[in-house]
């Protein structure tokens, strides 16, 4: 019988993953977007950029490539890229543990509500065998 609780188990994990949150909101991408930290480095790569255009007239970035600035600006913008994708990952295991944590109590409410939710529970099978002697 343990076995057969395990398996139940197992399954019920597996469908409650299914709902969990796969990705970000649009809202916490926007609040991930205007995290102070980013928001910091931006400035500092718009200024990367300004003074490659302004001060070394350069057209383009990547038309200062070799320089001092194209240097920091690139490295600037690759701590945006790296700090976003820390914050998404932090952003996005938060919602999944909430939602683990908080999913029990979203079930009885539906069905407080007279939602019945449909699991389909694996069982082990009952097939019996005839063997030929």
């Amino acid at each position: 019988m343990l076995l057969r609780d395990n398996i139940v188990q197992a399954i019920r994990q597996l469908a409650c993953n299914e709902l969990a949150p796969t990705h970000l909101t649009d809202a916490q991408k926007f609040e991930i977007s205007n995290d102070l930290c980013v928001l910091e480095l931006c400035c500092k790569r718009k200024a990367y950029a300004d003074k490659i255009k302004k001060a070394l007239s350069f057209c383009t970035i990547k038309a200062a490539k070799g320089t001092q600035l194209y240097q920091r600006h690139k490295e600037t913008k690759d701590k945006i890229k790296s700090l976003k994708q820390h914050l998404s990952n932090k952003q996005l295991k938060q919602a999944i543990d909430k939602f683990h944590k908080t999913i029990d109590t979203i079930k009885i409410n539906l069905q407080q509500q007279g939602v019945m939710l449909t699991q389909e529970v694996l069982t082990l099978s009952n097939i019996k065998y005839k063997l030929e002697e």
